[in-house]
């Protein structure tokens, strides 16, 4: 509530079951505000990739997408690293940035794939959280 009412964002909540008892709209009229702060304490973190699981997943990213010239990204360890700055160590994001590399491969077919060219295909953005 102060979230909405102090900087007026709206906030989705997302929680267990008994969130949704909690916020029923007909079970609590004469509380005001209602404590579900206690209803987000589980979390499930995700492990993040060594450079040489990260490495692994790049080749085998790469080996599923079928280009007549590989790119080869997990041969250049300067691009390993790059792609490991870029994502942290997860997955999720590291699939986006290949993402971008490829479209950015594309959209350049006879330019040299080097840790340069790479940065410059992910752009400017912020880095994932790894640990919250």
């Amino acid at each position: 509530m102060r979230i909405h009412e102090k900087l007026k964002i709206s906030v989705v909540l997302a929680g267990s079951p008994y969130l949704d008892s909690l916020l029923e709209p007909k079970a609590h009229k004469k509380q005001k505000y209602i404590p579900i702060h206690n209803t987000f304490l589980k979390y499930h973190p995700y492990s993040l990739l060594s450079r040489d699981d990260l490495k692994t997943a790049i080749e085998a990213w790469e080996g599923s997408i079928g280009w007549d010239k590989p790119l080869n990204l997990h041969q250049d360890q300067e691009i390993v690293n790059v792609l490991y700055g870029a994502c942290q160590g997860q997955l999720e994001p590291l699939y986006e940035n290949l993402r971008d590399v490829a479209t950015w491969r594309v959209d350049h077919p006879k330019a040299q794939i080097n840790h340069l060219n790479v940065s410059n295909a992910l752009g400017l953005c912020d880095q994932p959280i790894a640990k919250l």
